[in-house]
């Protein structure tokens, strides 16, 4: 049997906050900080060169719909 989940999150729209300190619940710096990752998809996160900001990684980004 398949069920879906459906989650709220509060992100901006390609990144992992929508103001400066105001992360998605599901960011987490591991290993003291060295590496950002999505502690839902369990995938690393990057940083977008231009705005220094935490890019939402490939799955948050291809599974969401704003509401």
């Amino acid at each position: 049997m398949k069920y879906t989940l459906e989650l709220e999150i509060d992100c901006g729209k390609e990144t992992c906050a929508k103001e400066p300190g105001k992360f998605c619940k599901y960011f987490s710096t591991r290993r003291f900080g060295t590496i950002p990752m999505c502690k839902l998809f369990q995938e690393d996160l990057f940083i977008d060169m231009e705005s220094d900001w935490h890019l939402r990684c490939q799955q948050c980004y291809s599974n969401s719909v704003p509401s």
